[in-house]
Order: C-alpha cells, then sequence, then structure tokens
C-alpha cells in the first residue's frame, strides 16, 4: 500500500503555498511604494554592483596565478579596472563576512553569531544609498545564510531570498526546518547540498527580471543590486560539465562532502584522492561562476548601463581542502579561507590594469562605493580604497581583523583539536597573528610562508613584532562584544 502525505500536511504546504502567493504580492507593492517615495538626486550618479562569490578563495582563481584556467573571464575585466592582490575578509563564514561588508564594521563590533542576526544597531550600505535615492536590489543564492531572518535585508526594497515554494517556506520555519532539514531522496543518491541555495543562472535571471521590470518613474534612479552566488560551496556541485571539468572523467563521484568532513573531525585522515576529487569539483564551480558573471555583465553591456555602473567581484570567505589537517570553513582563520579575490571596475573613476598590492581589507567597502559614487557618507566607518589610485593620495592599508565564535553546525565542537574556542586574528602587514580561545598563539609571515607552516610565535627574531601585534588586536578588541556562548 502507497503512502502520501497526511491530510493535516497536505493542509499546511497547501496553506503555505497560498500565503507565498500572497506575500509575493505585498512585497512588490510594498517595493512600489519605496520606489516612489525615493528623493531626487544628481542625475549623473552611477549604479552599483556588488557580486559576491560564496565561499571562493584567491587560492585557486587564476586570476591570482592558480595553475588551472578557472576565469579567464575575470581575468579579462579584471583589465578594466582595479585588481586587489591582498584582501582579507573579516570572517571565515557567510553572515558574519557580509554584515562586516554591508556596515564597515570591524566583525567583533557587530552582534551576528551563528544564531543571532543583525540587528539594525548600525546603518548598512544598502539604507545610505536607499536614502540618497538609489534603486535597492538584492538576491540571495545562499538564502539560509543571507536570508531575511539574518538582517542583511535590510534597505533593499526589493530583495530575493528562499523561493516560495511550499518545501522551501516550510524548511525556512523552526519547526519545518528540523523536519525538513535532509532531502532525503538526494541523500539516497548522494546528491544533495548542505545548504539549499540557488544556482548562478537563476540568481542572473531574477536580477536582469527585476532590472528590465521597474517602471518608467522607477527606472529615472540609479541602483545598487547585491547578488549572492552559491555554487561553489561545498558540496561543490555545479552543473555539467563543470563537474567534472577537472576530473579527467565522466562522471561526478558520489558526494563525500559530510563523510569527509567526519573523518577530518574524528582525526582519521582524509584520503588525499577523495580531498582532490572535492577540489577538482570546486574549481569547476569557479568556472562556472566565471562564466555567469561574465554572461551578467555582457548582458548589462547589451542594455547600455554599463559603463555607468561600478561593478564589485570579491567573495565573502574562501575553503579548506586538508590545509592544515582541516576541511570547510567557519572553524579556522588561516589565510585560505580569508584571501579573497576582490576587483572593482568603474569606468572613469578607476584607470584600467591598475594592481594594488597593499593589504584590503573588505570592511572598506561601503566607504570606497560611496567615494566612488558621489554619495555623502553619513558615518559609515573604513578607509576609502580610492587612494589606492589617486596620485598624490596618501595610501594607508587598513588592519585586518578577522574573527569567529562558536559554530553550533560543526561537529565534536569542543573538544576536536583544530577547534580551539573563539578566533581572533589581525595582519598588519607582512605578518599574521592567530590567538585561540584556549590561550594558543600562532605567528606566520605570509610573505615568506603563505602556506602557514612554521609558527613563529617563540622565534626570538620576533618577538618586537608579536608585541606590537598583540597591542594592535588588543586595542582592536576594545570595543568588542562578548564571544557568543558555547551551547
Amino acid at each position: 500500500m502507497r503512502r502520501g502525505l497526511r491530510p493535516g500536511v497536505l493542509a499546511a504546504l497547501v496553506a503555505l503555498a497560498i500565503a507565498g502567493a500572497g506575500e509575493m504580492w505585498w512585497r512588490a507593492a510594498g517595493e512600489h511604494r519605496q520606489l516612489a517615495a525615493l528623493p531626487g538626486g544628481p542625475a549623473a550618479r552611477p549604479n552599483i554592483l556588488l557580486l559576491v562569490l560564496d565561499t571562493v578563495r584567491a587560492w585557486d582563481l587564476s586570476l591570482y596565478g592558480w595553475r588551472r584556467a578557472t576565469t579567464p573571464r575575470l581575468s579579462e575585466w579584471a583589465a578594466k579596472g582595479a585588481l586587489f592582490q591582498r584582501a582579507l575578509a573579516p570572517a571565515p563564514w557567510t553572515t558574519l563576512s557580509h554584515a562586516a561588508m554591508f556596515t564597515g564594521r570591524y566583525p567583533t563590533d557587530l552582534p551576528v553569531s551563528w544564531r543571532t542576526p543583525l540587528n539594525g544597531e548600525y546603518p548598512t550600505l544598502a539604507e545610505v544609498l536607499r536614502d540618497a535615492g538609489y534603486a535597492t536590489s538584492g538576491v540571495a543564492g545562499n538564502y539560509l545564510n543571507l536570508g531575511r531572518g539574518t538582517g542583511l535585508s535590510a534597505g533593499f526594497a526589493h530583495y530575493e531570498d528562499y523561493p516560495f515554494e511550499a518545501v522551501a517556506v516550510l524548511r525556512a520555519t523552526t519547526i519545518g526546518g528540523r523536519i525538513l532539514r535532509v532531502d532525503r531522496i538526494k541523500a539516497l543518491v548522494g546528491r544533495r547540498r548542505t545548504i539549499p541555495g540557488l544556482v548562478a543562472s537563476e540568481v542572473n535571471h531574477r536580477f536582469l527580471a527585476w532590472l528590465d521590470g521597474r517602471r518608467p518613474a522607477e527606472s529615472a534612479h540609479p541602483w545598487f543590486a547585491f547578488l549572492n552566488y552559491f555554487d561553489a560551496h561545498a558540496p561543490y556541485l555545479p552543473p555539467a560539465p563543470f563537474d567534472t571539468l577537472y576530473m579527467g572523467r565522466s562522471d561526478p563521484p558520489v558526494d563525500r562532502f559530510w563523510q569527509n568532513v567526519e573523518r577530518a573531525y574524528g582525526r582519521p585522515p582524509v584520503p588525499a584522492e577523495e580531498l582532490g576529487e572535492e577540489l577538482d569539483a570546486y574549481d569547476g564551480a569557479i568556472t562556472y561562476l566565471d562564466q555567469q558573471v561574465d554572461s551578467l555583465l555582457r548582458a548589462l553591456g547589451a542594455r547600455g548601463v554599463l559603463d555607468n555602473t561600478i561593478v564589485v567581484v570579491t567573495a565573502d570567505h574562501g575553503e579548506l581542502f586538508g590545509e592544515h589537517g582541516i576541511v570547510g570553513h567557519g572553524n579556522n582563520l588561516y589565510l585560505p579561507v580569508l584571501h579573497v579575490p576582490l576587483l572593482i571596475v568603474a569606468p572613469g573613476r578607476i584607470p584600467a590594469n591598475t594592481r594594488v598590492a597593499s593589504l584590503a581589507s573588505l570592511r572598506d567597502l561601503p566607504a570606497t562605493l560611496l567615494r566612488l559614487a558621489g554619495v555623502p557618507n553619513p558615518g559609515l566607518p573604513g578607509h576609502s580604497m580610492d587612494a589606492f589610485w589617486t596620485p598624490g593620495a596618501p595610501q594607508v592599508s587598513d588592519t585586518l581583523l578577522a574573527s569567529v565564535d562558536y559554530n553550533w553546525l560543526i561537529p565534536h565542537f569542543p573538544p576536536a583539536p583544530v577547534l580551539r574556542g573563539p578566533m581572533r586574528t589581525v595582519v598588519l602587514d607582512s605578518l599574521q597573528y592567530i590567538r585561540n580561545g584556549d590561550g594558543l598563539e600562532e605567528l606566520y609571515h605570509l610573505g615568506r610562508d603563505s602556506w602557514e607552516v612554521q609558527n613563529l610565535i617563540a622565534d626570538p627574531a620576533y618577538q618586537l613584532e608579536l608585541a606590537r601585534y598583540r597591542s594592535a588586536l588588543a586595542e582592536l578588541l576594545k570595543t568588542a562584544r562578548p564571544p557568543a556562548p558555547y551551547r
């Protein structure tokens, strides 16, 4: 006898579907009201497009010297503007890194944790641009970690996160998420995402549909759009043919991601062959993203708006594939999870073929974009990076402060030896200082040891530098909130 959905569950799904349709109508009406109320501003202000490649480390981009041609199209776009060679993320996980990017705040100053959203205490870039007359739109491929419940939709008149489908809506609720967290059919065949999300082509489609669907009066305003692409996030499932592009085989292996996570934190070694297959799929996802970003920018060019658009391409954090005995992210502050791509193309505002070797922090994006767009900054902190290409301007590198607290999603925390409680790191120039929650300190010379193999914490030659870094971290943490508790 076949078993179907219970009548109560079916009724709940139908009700959610109806509610979802109503919510879509209500949001659309609210968006048009907000756009109609936008203040006027200088007509010449540029559009701003912020593209965030979720979980993409700079190391795996041919743009940054990777042996595979993963990003040939991004290399062409980077030649039109500024490429930052040492851009570092403020956190090794999505929500906190985006919160710092949106507010210009250090991660330790923000209330965001794995279970606590951004609460509106600090203004965001989208809110400032909205108040300056910009139409604002966001599409979150990683809609679980960037959805409205995270607080990151503040300031966006139009924001798309989880799809309005009954199962997706139910999964997004607390109780429904517990019931439907695992898609059992996909789990059986081994092809499942750890976090649900939108593919890049759908993210592009939704944004272009919004852009083309604006009313004539709304089209008179410049726009700020934020797009998050989720395709390089674990378990690395890009569409064909990118799933096997670098594998030398036509059939993708069964997803082993969670199995390897459990191995890594249980301390048996993950076989190098399996890590290699995951890295192959990851690089395939990056190549797919390279194609999709190029497709979007060409579509904007065909619409005649690209020449008056500031384009930013970056990532919220990177990933580890066995370095330091770690896989994934959100569990460490080593270079592979913090070194991210960053390129800014702004015709007439940034000279072509600009290369920035100085340290750059993603928390400086709000100040930089407001300066480039000619929008007065009402007090968002950070340093504008336009000094790097402005002749005669003093070049001041920002201090990178990155942090990560207790991650309830990671198994065996504590006592897994790679997870030592709340972690904080400072990078001032060529050195990186890491202080772990258990008191263990690490110091690495990134210029000579980018793999961070040799801990210099006890080296007599670096004691003066160590004291300087300890002092810098202590100063930055004076305004820090207490770390999230273990739960």
